[in-house]
């Protein structure tokens, strides 16, 4: 994984994305007196993860070109800014209050207000985060329209409209007590997940690079390594350790989360059973022996197997659509694989 995830990626879009803000946070100190604070968060939220998705933009460009430029590095930050943004905006739709280990963007707005006194605090907090979310667009956009091709700006422009809706559909489906089809599930996997995560930037990088021969094979690709990345997380979310993953778990049955791991639970468990839970998920004050309810059901009935068979279908339809890539990017998708399989957060 060092050969797609270097280092060095991730310390030349830190580098530029403090650099951007810090110019950004002087630019706009008259537009408001929480413009540093703002910026700060910014800051510190879009630097604090892995950087994968500016990082796979480079790997591709540098892959190409044998060269990453100020251009390259750029886009990277723009789409690592988006990233954060989508981020922020979903904790405030989830309730998430951490995330990374950290207090989420909009649970930070809410202790300021607590220790302030402030009225309403939620609101408060959610307020500013829903800004802070936007501002994150906004700037990541204006870094595309200053770096990027109009191409790019293009594509990009389309693919986040996508995600944005296939976000709706989530909550949606949250909501609804109507069970959904594997294929309504998957597609929001698609969209909210797995293109946005590896076809943009594997499409991006090429378009920078100005190398158009692979961007369908590599788009297509990415859409299939976007939804194991979107099972793996289904599982950590279930299943993983809130030390590890960085927040809360269980936080997939509390919000009614329509995932596949759901999905193959209600196929499997009978109708006590199936009472049962129906308590439990969209419970947001489910206890922790109700989440225990549902993790030894779904150890009783060995979904996490089931979710085995999808990663292989997935998985060899990876490998048929990466035959004819030069060896070097090939192997570097089966790292992807690889990486998505074995991650623990």
């Amino acid at each position: 994984m060092e050969n797609i995830f270097k280092q060095r990626y991730k310390e030349e879009i830190e580098k530029f994305i403090t650099a951007f803000l810090l110019v950004k946070e002087k630019e706009f100190s008259n537009a408001s007196l929480l413009t540093k604070e703002a910026c700060k968060k910014l800051l510190d939220f879009s630097t604090s993860g892995k950087l994968i998705r500016g990082s796979l933009v480079l790997f591709i460009y540098e892959n190409e070109t044998k060269k990453i430029t100020q251009e390259a590095i750029a886009t990277a930050a723009a789409l690592e800014l988006i990233h954060s943004s989508f981020l922020i905006h979903d904790d405030i739709m989830d309730q998430d209050r951490k995330r990374r280990g950290k207090d989420t963007i909009y649970e930070q707005y809410i202790q300021n207000g607590i220790q302030n006194n402030f009225l309403d605090i939620k609101q408060y907090g959610q307020s500013l985060g829903i800004c802070v979310g936007d501002l994150g667009y906004f700037l990541g956009f204006e870094l595309l329209s200053q770096y990027a091709s109009a191409s790019v700006i293009n594509f990009c422009s389309k693919e986040f409209s996508k995600v944005t809706l296939a976000q709706m559909q989530d909550v949606y489906n949250g909501y609804t007590n109507k069970e959904l089809s594997g294929e309504i599930i998957l597609n929001v996997y698609k969209f909210k997940t797995g293109r946005y995560t590896f076809s943009v930037p594997f499409v991006v990088g090429c378009l920078l690079a100005n190398k158009n021969k692979s961007i369908r094979q590599l788009e297509t690709i990415g859409e299939d390594l976007g939804i194991l990345f979107q099972l793996k997380d289904d599982e950590l979310g279930i299943l993983g350790s809130e030390d590890v993953i960085g927040k809360s778990t269980g936080g997939d049955i509390k919000e009614n989360k329509k995932t596949i791991i759901r999905k193959k639970l209600y196929e499997k468990i009978n109708s006590e059973e199936k009472k049962n839970i129906k308590n439990i998920f969209g419970n947001k004050d489910a206890s922790d022996k109700d989440i225990e309810f549902v993790l030894d059901l779904i150890k009783k009935y060995n979904i996490i197997n089931d979710i085995e068979l999808f990663w292989r279908k997935y998985q060899k339809s990876i490998e048929e659509k990466s035959k004819n890539l030069d060896k070097f990017l090939e192997s570097a998708i089966y790292s992807l694989m690889s990486y998505n399989k074995n991650r623990k957060k």
